[in-house]
């Protein structure tokens, strides 16, 4: 069985521009872009949660910039987080891939932890938190930016793998051309391709 990946197609590029971005704009997501989209338990800012498994640094980021997040962000997040309601357990800023794939780019990002379950509130936490960064002047000491706000407990991390065994690619090779046949039928002249992902949870396959 030969694997393929998908080529995302016109994507905006990691810079405040993708403050409008929206997934309609992102032609042929990816698996990780979908449902990074419409993961509950993940909101940012604007733009895409960075990417899953999280590899992130802080080495490049500039220094002004993190002298700035010490002195008037960092300090103020229980004050602003409160006001929604949010309890944090940890905040990590580094240097992330945002998008997934070939295409990947990277982007500063102020990753927010909670163990709580009501997200409702997150993206206008995250939106006030990144303005607060905007009102000490980080918009002239980083060419990107974005806060995003997590439950790690809760949130969707499944990753692909590769299928385990010959039996289990005989039997779906069996009953593809059923699955054709009910994609023929109920998605006609819509669908473009059939796949089968083994997707399982990253910290369990790792």
């Amino acid at each position: 069985m030969v694997g393929r990946t998908r080529k995302p197609v016109a994507r905006p590029d990691c810079t405040e521009t993708w403050e409008s971005t929206t997934l309609s704009s992102i032609l042929w997501p990816t698996i990780e872009e979908w449902v990074a989209w419409k993961d509950n338990f993940r909101k940012t800012s604007h733009n895409l949660p960075v990417a899953h498994p999280v590899y992130g640094s802080q080495s490049k980021l500039e220094r002004r910039f993190i002298k700035v997040y010490e002195k008037d962000i960092k300090l103020h997040l229980p004050e602003v987080l409160g006001q929604y309601q949010i309890s944090y357990e940890r905040a990590c800023l580094g240097f992330y891939p945002v998008n997934y794939g070939p295409s990947q780019c990277t982007c500063t990002t102020l990753n927010i932890s909670t163990r709580d379950e009501d997200s409702s509130l997150w993206l206008s936490a995250a939106r006030d938190i990144l303005n607060l960064f905007w009102e000490h002047g980080a918009r002239q000491l980083v060419k990107s930016l974005q806060v995003e706000i997590r439950n790690p407990e809760k949130m969707y991390c499944d990753v692909s793998k590769v299928l385990p065994d010959e039996a289990l690619i005989q039997t779906l090779e069996a009953i593809q051309p059923d699955v054709l046949k009910t994609v023929n039928s109920l998605m006609t002249n819509i669908w473009t391709s059939i796949a089968y992902h083994l997707r399982v949870d990253y910290w369990a396959a790792y």
